[in-house]
C-alpha cells in the first residue's frame, strides 16, 4: 500500500481496515480511565495505563504479541483522579 500523501497535496488518504476485536480479559469496568501508551515500561511493546475511581493508577506492560496479552499490573501510585483525561 502506498504511503498516504499530506493533506496539503489534495490527495485522498487510503483507508486501512481495522482488525477483528480481541478480548483482553475481564474486569476492566473497575477503571474509569484507560489509555494505551507506546512504551511506558521501556520493554519495546505498547502498554496500557488504567486509573480507578479512587485515583490509583496502574500500568499493564504489553507482552509484544497481538492478542491482548499483558503482564500483571504495576502500581503507579495515587492522585491520578486530578486529571480529566489521560494522554
Amino acid at each position: 500500500m502506498p504511503a498516504p500523501k499530506s493533506p496539503e497535496s489534495g490527495a485522498r488518504h487510503t483507508a486501512r481496515k481495522v482488525g477483528d476485536r480481541v478480548r483482553v480479559g475481564a474486569g476492566w469496568n473497575a477503571y474509569n480511565k484507560l489509555a494505551t501508551v507506546s512504551d511506558a515500561s521501556g520493554n519495546g511493546t505498547t502498554d496500557l495505563i488504567a486509573i480507578d475511581a479512587s485515583g490509583q493508577g496502574y500500568r499493564y506492560d504489553g507482552q509484544g504479541a497481538y492478542g491482548g496479552k499483558f503482564k500483571p499490573r504495576a502500581s503507579l501510585g495515587g492522585g491520578w483522579n486530578i486529571y480529566n483525561e489521560l494522554f
